[in-house]
């Protein structure tokens, strides 16, 4: 029982090591249980029991888990044979000790349902109906064969009452046994579910990522022609205008329709080659001052109190754009939150394993809702046409690709605090088809 893995073959041979090293650690248990019941019932009750017999079963155990514990420091893999030996040593170590200890009229002999619950855990069906059986011929074989408990037909009373005590403390720790079976069985699977929503999840905001890639190539292509004609008409009829002071007006709004038709080159030149179409996706190595260069690019740095670290930069592998366009998204909220007076604070921070940017703002912060679903897809609190509910969904994915994270603190009247996290070790080689496009801050 463990948690998924990248194939069902090596998520089975890691369950069962799981699940070895688990019955080692019940197994001391057991025996420490085992012999504190001995005792009791020798000084308690001041019956005779061959304690040589019981205690070299005891060391048989023992010797079980020390063999358990050299396998388990072993490179070969644990896998179901392993597994069904130790429980099956188990089932058989336990029927001696009833053996030498009463055989059916010891009051612990019901503990039988602990192994076959232990092995309904950890082994599949067909091997735990097989251990079923063998503790099923075992106990029926103890009505023939074991060693009698001493009896005083004078104390018959006495020695029944504690008989009888002695079945409900077993009962007590069969149910809490199996109890326990039960909720690691659910906590499991509850684990399983998780990681599957989370894998969905994941997915979800993959295809999504690699969508708006296409939908930026798409829309680069398609306005690039109409750009460049209107780029050209507007060149020729600011040479056919002449200068003059009758035409000045004219030819300020043609120049004007000039540096917007650049502008617009420029960004669906960025869009093409966030997308992967115009330069390709450029994989490299990355540091802290590259990455801070690239994302404050236009943006006004007056504003932005930028602190650094002193030590030498960290690298990373991945892509620039990508990365600095998940940093330029936080800051670009941070501005759209604060206002135009207030004040930006972008962060850089690392250690050995990870790099992280941090970005405050000074604005009103969020409400506990809002913050719920600020990195939904196309989720804004923002004025129509001010955003697309697009920047903090794509900074999520850039950090989950790199095996990052993303941190949001916020709370009303004091503004939000967003750290974009991503460890030292990351490649980024997962985000060959997920790219983030320039202007989807929001």
């Amino acid at each position: 029982m463990s948690a998924l893995s990248a194939s069902p073959a090596s998520s089975q041979t890691s369950a069962f090591a799981v699940n070895f090293a688990w019955l080692v650690r019940l197994r001391f248990g057991a025996v420490v249980g085992q012999l504190t019941v001995i005792i009791a019932v020798r000084q308690l009750l001041n019956t005779e029991l061959p304690l040589a017999a019981l205690s070299a079963v005891l060391g048989l155990e023992l010797l079980v888990n020390l063999w358990a514990i050299a396998l388990l420091q072993r490179p070969a893999r644990i896998d179901e044979r392993h597994v069904t030996l130790g429980v099956s040593l188990d089932l058989l170590l336990f029927s001696a000790l009833l053996y030498l200890s009463g055989g059916p009229a010891n009051p612990f002999s019901f503990l039988y349902l602990i192994h076959i619950a232990l092995a309904a855990v950890v082994l599949p069906p067909r091997t735990s109906y097989l251990l079923v059986a063998g503790a099923l011929g075992c106990s029926l074989g103890l009505f023939w064969l074991h060693v009698p408990l001493p009896h005083n037909h004078s104390e018959h009373q006495h020695e029944y009452s504690w008989h009888m005590r002695g079945m409900w403390v077993a009962f007590g720790l069969a149910a809490v046994f199996i109890v326990y079976f039960i909720q690691r069985v659910l906590k499991e699977l509850r684990q399983i579910e998780d990681e599957l929503l989370a894998s969905r999840e994941r997915a979800t905001r993959g295809d999504a990522v690699a969508a708006l890639a296409m939908l930026s190539a798409g829309a680069a292509h398609e306005l690039a022609s109409p750009l460049s004609t209107i780029a050209l008409a507007s060149g020729e009829l600011l040479r056919r205008l002449p200068e003059g002071a009758g035409n000045a007006s004219a030819r300020d709004d043609v120049v004007l329709i000039k540096s917007q038709v650049e502008r617009c080159r420029e960004i669906l030149d960025q869009l093409a080659a966030e997308a992967g179409q115009a330069h390709g996706s450029s994989f490299g190595a990355l540091s802290w001052p590259d990455i801070l260069e690239r994302s404050l690019e236009g943006a006004a740095r007056q504003r932005v109190q930028v602190t650094t670290p002193s030590a030498e930069p960290l690298l990373l592998t991945g892509s620039l754009s990508a990365v600095a366009q998940a940093v330029r998204n936080l800051v670009k909220n941070a501005f759209d939150a604060s206002g135009p007076q207030g004040s930006v604070r972008l962060s850089i921070e690392q250690s050995a394993d990870e790099l992280s940017f941090t970005v405050s703002d000074d604005g009103p912060g969020m409400p506990s809702p809002v913050l719920a679903r600020a990195t939904e897809p196309f989720f804004t609190t923002k004025p129509r046409g001010q955003g697309m509910g697009l920047g903090l969904f794509l900074v999520q994915s850039v950090a989950e690709q790199m095996g990052g994270r993303l941190e949001l603190d916020s709370e009303v009247g004091r503004g939000t605090r967003a750290r974009l996290v991503l460890p030292a070790h990351a490649t980024n080689g997962r985000m060959a088809r997920a790219t983030v496009p320039a202007q989807a801050a929001g």
